[in-house]
């Protein structure tokens, strides 16, 4: 599970990284991966417009 927890977060953060940088097609690919590890990671889909 801890490995699972290390990927999610880094999945997010990488998408947060190119939200940031206005690359919102690739931040997406990252939040949508995110939450194929936790679908009830609020502040994802705070990110995606969900």
């Amino acid at each position: 599970m801890e490995i699972n927890n290390q990927i999610e977060n880094a999945l997010f953060y990488m998408g947060l990284y190119y939200f940031q940088d206005e690359e919102y097609e690739q931040a997406e690919i990252y939040f949508k991966q995110s939450l194929l590890i936790n679908e009830n990671q609020s502040e994802t889909h705070l990110n995606l417009g969900i």
